[in-house]
């Protein structure tokens, strides 16, 4: 073998040399460079997995947010809807009681009206028939002044008041 190595003009003592730096090279780069890099790769690699968990996380939040977000709008709006319902009730019945307290003011305020009518229609009937007693007493008393006394005219003309009324 030293012959092989002799004839390809290859020097064992260089060999070895350059084997042992080619070995510190190695060394050097796998201490200094490459491990650096792996750690960086290995950072990275895990701040992206973190990442993709973190943005899987929150499009689930995201999609459970979006149905909770659905569920209480359609709460509030049939909640709504219920209070809707309810002040149209309210309403309908707020508003038939005004209508019949209206319909009962009326029917006391005609009714007061109406007395008032016939307490005016009886004064007015009372004042026509003293003023026709009186007119009939002052007709008679010119037409028969001749004949009678007044005494006995008042009492006449009192008793033709009473057949009339």
């Amino acid at each position: 073998m030293d012959r092989l190595i002799q004839a390809l003009g290859l020097d064992v003592r260089i060999m070895i040399a350059q084997f042992i730096n080619f070995s510190i090279l190695v060394w050097v780069l796998w201490r200094f460079a490459y491990r650096p890099v792996l750690n960086m790769l290995e950072e990275r690699q895990k701040k992206i997995e973190k990442g993709v968990a973190d943005a899987q996380a929150a499009e689930t939040r995201l999609q459970t947010t979006t149905e909770e977000s659905k569920e209480i709008i359609s709460q509030a709006r049939k909640e709504a809807g219920i209070i809707i319902e309810e002040a149209k009730k309210k309403a309908e019945g707020r508003y038939q009681e005004i209508v019949d307290k209206a319909q009962v003011d009326i029917k006391k305020q005609i009714d007061k009206e109406k007395g008032a009518i016939a307490q005016e229609k009886d004064r007015l009937i009372a004042d026509v028939k003293k003023e026709i007693s009186s007119l009939l007493i002052i007709s008679l008393e010119k037409f028969l002044q001749e004949k009678m006394d007044s005494e006995a005219d008042k009492k006449i003309i009192e008793k033709i008041v009473k057949d009339l009324a």
